[in-house]
C-alpha cells in the first residue's frame, strides 16, 4: 500500500503545485475549470502590473492577508507576476491591509506564479491592446517596477491597496516604489 502512495503521490503533488493562468480576449482566467476566477481587462490597471521575485514572502506581511484565493502561486511558485484588478474571488470585500483599520475595495492584488513572468506580461499587453486598451508598454513597465518579497515587512507595502475612487496609473504614470 505504501508503494502505491509513493507512486501516485509524486505526480499528484506535481500537478497540484501547478497553477494555470490563461490570457483571453477580454481578461485573465486564473485557476482550473472548477475553481477559475476571471479578471476583466477593464478592471486591470496596466500601471499596477509588476514582475515579482520571492512572492510567497508577501503573504507574511502584517498588512497582507495570510492566505487568500488571490494568491495563485501554486506549491512551487516563488516568482511570477503581480497584477491589480477586480477581486472576483471575494470571500469578504472587507480587506485588512493594515491591522489598525480595514479598507473596502473591489480591487485586489493577484499573485500569479510563473517562471515566465515577462512572457505572461507581454501576452497580457498584447491582449489588452488588441481589445482596445491603452496598455502598450505594460511588459516593459512590469519589469521596470519589479518587486522582491523580503522577510522584513517594516518597509512600505510594495502592493498598496487600490480603492474604487483611485484613478488608474496606466502605462504612462509614475512607476511604483520598489
Amino acid at each position: 500500500m505504501a508503494g502505491v502512495m509513493v507512486f501516485w503521490g509524486g505526480p499528484l503533488l506535481f500537478f497540484h503545485g501547478l497553477e494555470r493562468h490563461r490570457v483571453c480576449d477580454h481578461g485573465l482566467v486564473l485557476g482550473f475549470k472548477n475553481s477559475a476566477y476571471v479578471v476583466p481587462w477593464e478592471t486591470l490597471d496596466p500601471g499596477r502590473v509588476r514582475v515579482g521575485v520571492r512572492m510567497g514572502l508577501l503573504g507574511r506581511r502584517e498588512d497582507m492577508p495570510q492566505t487568500s484565493p488571490n494568491y495563485r502561486i501554486g506549491v512551487f511558485g516563488l516568482n511570477g507576476l503581480v497584477v491589480n484588478g477586480l477581486d472576483t474571488a471575494i470571500t469578504s470585500s472587507w480587506k485588512s491591509f493594515d491591522p489598525r483599520h480595514r479598507v473596502f475595495s473591489l480591487f485586489t492584488w493577484w499573485l500569479l506564479g510563473t517562471r515566465h513572468a515577462p512572457e505572461l506580461a507581454a501576452a497580457i499587453e498584447e491582449a489588452m491592446v488588441a481589445d482596445g486598451y491603452d496598455a502598450a508598454g505594460l511588459a516593459d513597465r512590469a519589469l521596470a517596477q519589479q518587486l522582491t518579497g523580503h522577510w522584513n515587512d517594516r518597509e512600505p507595502s510594495p502592493v498598496p491597496p487600490r480603492l474604487g475612487t483611485d484613478p488608474a496609473i496606466g502605462v504612462h504614470g509614475p512607476l511604483m516604489d520598489p
